[in-house]
């Protein structure tokens, strides 16, 4: 049977200190980074005439989502009736119409037209 001695546990101490360093380094260059690629949230929408949205994000910027194309599939079909179109509020990072349907922001981020003012 072998025995360590004190520089045996100390090498390993110091081994596992470079390795959390190096590991709690990596996970921050990666928060960083993904951190640069995070969607803003909506803050507000507003109905307006032909199935549009005009959607207003956390960063500032506004833009009008066109929901025609979508009126046609599956749930949104429950959308078509222009009353249910016009029942939708933001509930958390998300739109939501009272019939059920909802939109995350990385959708609706992605599919706005950006206004520029």
């Amino acid at each position: 049977m072998r025995f360590f001695n004190k520089s045996h546990f100390d090498f390993v101490s110091f081994s596992m200190a470079i390795i959390e360093k190096a590991i709690i380094e990596k996970l921050n260059i990666y928060s960083i980074k993904s951190f640069k690629n995070v969607i803003p949230t909506i803050k507000e929408v507003y109905p307006q005439q032909e199935y549009c949205l005009e959607v207003h994000f956390s960063n500032g910027e506004k833009g009008v989502l066109d929901m025609q194309p979508y009126l046609n599939f599956g749930v949104f079909k429950r959308l078509q009736d222009e009353q249910a179109f016009h029942q939708i509020k933001v509930v958390f990072d998300t739109l939501e119409w009272k019939t059920g349907v909802d939109l995350s922001s990385e959708f609706v981020y992605q599919k706005t037209k950006k206004i520029v003012e």
